[in-house]
């Protein structure tokens, strides 16, 4: 990044690490968008589910994408940049 040298003239300088608050907010907004898809991805599954009118293949994919959010929910994000982030369904 650009900062101000010793003589006052701009000057390169290496970028430095994000600080622990910055790792926390960046995983929260992560964990946001991907509860985001997960719960649009569910929605219709769900709604198939409950008039009757899934296939086994929705059943499937319903299945796995609630055990997906739900080990969203369950992320210690504290551990930031340290997470691990589960496997996205598909």
């Amino acid at each position: 990044m650009r900062v101000a040298g010793t003589d006052g003239l701009p000057a390169w300088a290496d970028i430095p690490a994000p600080s622990v608050a910055e790792l926390k907010a960046e995983a929260t907004a992560t964990l946001s968008a991907l509860m985001a898809k997960a719960n649009a991805a569910i929605a219709p599954l769900q709604d198939a589910v409950d008039i009757d009118d899934a296939t086994e293949a929705e059943r499937a994919s319903l299945t796995a994408w609630k055990k997906y959010r739900i080990a969203l929910n369950r992320l210690d994000l504290s551990a930031a940049p340290d997470i691990a982030w589960p496997a996205y369904p598909f």
